[in-house]
């Protein structure tokens, strides 16, 4: 579990850096800023294994593991048992945790590029439906241009 972690952190960390690193990402205002990113982390995060290509083994406990209270925000001694399966407070299971792995196996057998992982971090992170946002249109045009330059290289 400490090598998952530290690997999961590493991805985190390294997400982060690319964001900030966008430039059209910079120039939002702060707020925006920070409510794409508390509204797009997990997914990234994900995007971000699949590109590393970080594998993790899961076991179902009543007490979830270190990387599923990362994915699920669920503090020590906050989960519950239902029908034999850990769920969290944020309603994730380990039925969801495996469609996530499942999610991993299927982005490395298709071998997406580094420059296609970006676009796709793009798509995710100028996510248009976050509520409150002040530029919003400018956002709506920053997910067009991703899924659009994103198509234009798979072609």
């Amino acid at each position: 579990p400490q090598v998952t972690c530290k690997a999961a952190s590493a991805v985190l960390v390294k997400t982060l850096r690319f964001v900030k690193n966008v430039p059209c990402f910079r120039e939002l205002p702060e707020d925006d800023r920070l409510m794409l990113i508390r509204s797009g982390w997990a997914p990234l995060l994900v995007l971000g294994l699949a590109q590393d290509r970080v594998d993790f083994e899961t076991t179902e406990t009543v007490e979830p593991s270190m990387l599923q209270r990362i994915l699920t925000g669920v503090p020590d001694r906050q989960s519950e048992v239902l029908a034999g399966q850990s769920r969290g407070a944020a309603g994730v299971s380990v039925v969801d945790i495996e469609a996530i792995k499942a999610f991993l196996k299927k982005c490395w057998s298709v071998d997406i590029s580094t420059k296609e992982y970006a676009y796709l971090k793009g798509a995710v992170l100028f996510n248009p439906d976050v509520e409150g946002l002040r530029c919003l249109h400018y956002i709506q045009s920053l997910r067009r241009e991703a899924h659009q330059t994103l198509n234009e290289h798979v072609r």
